[in-house]
């Protein structure tokens, strides 16, 4: 994996995949605290899958909680709302995840988090 420049910093330096057909994100935290409400850190701990990932323990969030933090990350982090906005990006992430956990969502849970 080579770095990509990072953006911001709330998540490590991007890797991206020697293909170059995806960067991973690898985040030290999950959202600033003030959008904690929406999606609760203890309770999406809970619900995340923990995996090896190169030696190292890592934890992937469940489906419907990453929909909530593609969103929330977004459209309130990256103030995009605020300029009626949409990242090519984020609605990539989204059809992707949908294509491949959409029957998994609790779209009525997504709803009430955003």
């Amino acid at each position: 994996m080579a770095i990509c420049t990072a953006q911001d910093t709330h998540h490590l330096p991007p890797l991206r995949a020697p293909s170059g057909d995806f960067c991973i994100e690898l985040h030290t935290y999950l959202l600033d605290k003030e959008y904690d409400p929406m999606l609760p850190r203890a309770a999406v701990l809970r619900r995340a899958t923990e995996l090896d990932w190169r030696g190292t323990r890592v934890r992937l969030l469940d489906p419907t909680d990453r929909v909530v933090h593609n969103m929330v990350h977004a459209q309130l982090h990256h103030q995009l709302s605020a300029r009626g906005t949409v990242e090519l990006r984020s609605l990539r992430e989204l059809a992707l995840l949908v294509l491949r956990h959409g029957e998994a969502f609790d779209w009525s849970d997504i709803a009430r988090h955003c």
